[in-house]
């Protein structure tokens, strides 16, 4: 369903060059205990970009943008988890059921696949491996580890990842969904049938090369015996003509699925996977928070029985859903 992969790369593009600049650090917040073998994130000002699309080991390209981000953001990467933890939590308290999750970049997931020198180097090194850190260490209990997963099925030789795309397989995501499934709905999780296959594709990073090279990855799929079909008259949605209305479905019969109206906000990864999420919940609600101001998206969360979170991690240090106002907004939502 992932149509349009330009308009993805598009979309991040326009806050690239905002990353690229030195963070301030937060004087008001107290300094976390970082362990000696992990380097601590550094200020730094870049001069220039790092280009478009970088060219790794084994045939595997990486935006760009991951390095620029990496370096401009890692001063804020830990407040910024910890908020989007604190939504979670809250979501959870209003008796909701929540899950989230930070997917990790391909730079960070294949590490050994990276050049010998990448952009920004060892400002880039330093700030991935202390990102990567925080992700192993959140202790909310609603946070699914999605650089662990996808981490265990690459080094048992599985392709997480397209090689010519910044974004997971149909496989690796199934791996995330699983996870969510099992959290959510051990009963499904139980009876879900898992189709494996092969994929093709044309991906967002062969394009910016300038390529049109079609790759082949396995893919994944679960079926559930139910049809997804789109709610009537719901709000266009449509990255074709850029209309970013709620994309929102219901999968019949409902039975065995996972009940009450589910909301999905994430980004290009979400959408990525939008396909096998479908099928899993009987009334679904796609909502790529980029294209919803704050209120608008707490009160989606008002009107879901269950919230699944996810956001890229180079989105996160300038991602809405792990800023304080809409932590506020959903607050407030809740409790109207």
């Amino acid at each position: 369903m992932l149509r349009h992969s330009c308009l993805v790369l598009l979309a991040l593009s326009t806050t690239t060059l905002a990353g690229c600049g030195g963070a301030a650090s937060d004087t008001d917040r107290t300094e976390r205990t970082r362990p000696a073998a992990v380097p601590s994130p550094t200020l730094h000002t870049a001069s220039a970009p790092a280009p478009t699309v970088v060219e790794g080991r084994d045939g595997f390209l990486f935006f760009g943008a991951d390095f620029d981000l990496s370096c401009g953001s890692g001063q804020t990467f830990d407040r910024d988890l910890e908020q989007l933890g604190e939504v979670a939590s809250t979501i959870a308290a209003s008796g909701r059921e929540v899950v989230w999750t930070v997917a990790p970049d391909k730079s960070t997931a294949l590490v050994d696949r990276l050049p010998e020198t990448t952009p920004h180097d060892a400002c880039f090194r330093d700030n991935q491996r202390w990102q990567e850190h925080l992700l192993g260490e959140v202790t909310e209990e609603h946070y699914v580890d999605s650089l662990a997963l996808l981490r265990s099925a690459d080094e048992a030789g599985e392709q997480v990842f397209w090689r010519g795309d910044s974004h997971w397989t149909s496989y690796g995501a199934s791996l995330w969904l699983r996870e969510l499934v099992e959290r959510l709905d051990p009963t499904l999780a139980e009876q879900l049938v898992v189709t494996e296959g092969t994929a093709e594709r044309t991906g967002d990073l062969y394009v910016e090369a300038g390529s049109n090279d079609v790759e082949e990855a396995r893919s994944a799929a679960f079926a559930t015996g139910a049809t997804v079909e789109a709610v009537p008259d719901g709000p266009v949605f449509d990255p074709g003509r850029d209309e970013w209305g709620p994309l929102q479905w219901r999968s019949r019969p409902a039975e065995g699925l996972h009940p009450g109206r589910t909301l999905v906000i994430g980004d290009s990864f979400s959408y990525a996977a939008i396909d096998l999420t479908m099928p899993l919940f009987a009334r679904g609600d796609f909502a790529w928070f980029q294209y919803f101001d704050d209120e608008e998206l707490a009160a989606q969360v008002a009107a879901a029985d269950t919230v699944v979170l996810e956001v890229s991690q180079r989105t996160l240090t300038h991602a809405q859903v792990a800023q304080e106002p809409f932590a506020d907004a959903v607050e407030k939502a809740l409790s109207d």
